[in-house]
């Protein structure tokens, strides 16, 4: 499913729309000043037969859904204060270490805001690596002056379903000395290589890596404070990652579902004259059509999510031994 699922390769489970009664002559015949060309018009229904689709799978799943989040708007990162000075270190990036190990539950770590106190005038990258990819994952410009709490709102997700998640939110401090600010308030709480334990799920710790190696986690060393950075943050479930694992399945009802909005295009339309004056349609036989694949379409994806276990995931997910399948048509 676009913009929920990576691309993935054709496969056996493909289904072309033409196989279904819908060809690109057809679709010459509904063009409008919305959709100027058989590709754009073709593409707009697409995108609306998948958020049906979508909605109608999350609809039939929400009763095993559990919380959206497992930790809610939390804080790492606390500023002291008397703004102790610390020196900023040469060829270090230095700054938050963040860790989930589970690898049974679709969780997403959402970055909500940063802020940073440093005593330093200027902009700051603040860099976030994967330490499991060793792969630089975002830079973020920061305007700061010296000793005032900057904090800018990022709203970043990220990603690791089912697998390890390991984060350093940090800068490169050569020349630039930050305010102290520790985990949390309790001042060297999880200093060195003692994390602070923030559930069972997550860990955070103030942590730094040279800015020349390569950026992994046997590269980090544990350090004694943040350099100035405070984040807040969430731990939260991807109810819809899981789909992916069974995207292709849904290639037939999404193609009955895209030739039932195609033809719910059509016969909307069917009364301007001009597209009248130009293809014949038939108000009628569109009318028949879009009944015909909107009921494909429900029985299509009604057979095949009662097939569909919810996945064994205890935070993100309840058991539930019976799910009653029910699309209704419009």
């Amino acid at each position: 499913m676009k913009d929920v699922c990576p691309e993935v390769a054709r496969s056996e489970y493909s289904v072309d729309i033409s196989s279904v009664g819908i060809y690109a002559s057809e679709l010459t015949s509904y063009l409008t000043d919305q959709y100027a060309s058989e590709k754009t018009l073709f593409l707009g229904k697409y995108e609306s037969a998948v958020q049906v689709l979508r909605n109608d799978i999350r609809s039939h799943f929400a009763p095993t859904y559990r919380a959206l989040s497992v930790l809610n708007n939390q804080r790492a990162g606390m500023f002291h204060e008397n703004q102790k000075i610390i020196e900023g270190v040469a060829g270090r990036v230095r700054g938050l270490q963040v860790q989930y190990n589970d690898t049974s539950s679709y969780l997403d770590f959402y970055l909500s805001s940063l802020s940073l106190q440093l005593n330093y005038d200027g902009e700051v990258k603040i860099l976030v690596y994967d330490l499991i990819q060793a792969k630089l994952l975002d830079e973020i410009q920061v305007n700061v002056t010296a000793g005032e709490i900057e904090t800018i709102y990022l709203r970043k997700i990220y990603n690791a379903p089912r697998q390890r998640l390991n984060l350093l939110i940090g800068y490169e401090t050569d020349g630039i000395d930050s305010m102290k600010a520790t985990v949390d308030a309790s001042g060297c709480n999880g200093c060195g290589d003692l994390p602070v334990q923030k559930s069972r799920l997550l860990s955070l710790r103030p942590a730094s890596i040279s800015a020349a190696s390569q950026k992994i986690d046997q590269n980090i060393k544990g350090e004694k404070d943040t350099a100035g950075i405070s984040i807040t943050y969430s731990l939260q479930c991807n109810h819809e990652n899981w789909t992916c694992d069974f995207s292709n399945l849904m290639a037939l009802p999404l193609a009955y579902r895209t030739s039932a909005e195609i033809l719910d295009h059509a016969y909307a339309h069917a009364s301007n004259e001009q597209v009248n004056m130009r293809t014949g349609v038939n108000k009628e036989d569109l009318l028949i059509r879009r009944d015909l694949y909107e009921r494909k379409y429900s029985e299509q994806l009604s057979l095949l999510l009662k097939t569909i276990k919810p996945p064994h995931d205890e935070i993100c997910f309840q058991c539930r031994k019976s799910i009653r399948t029910a699309v209704l048509l419009p």
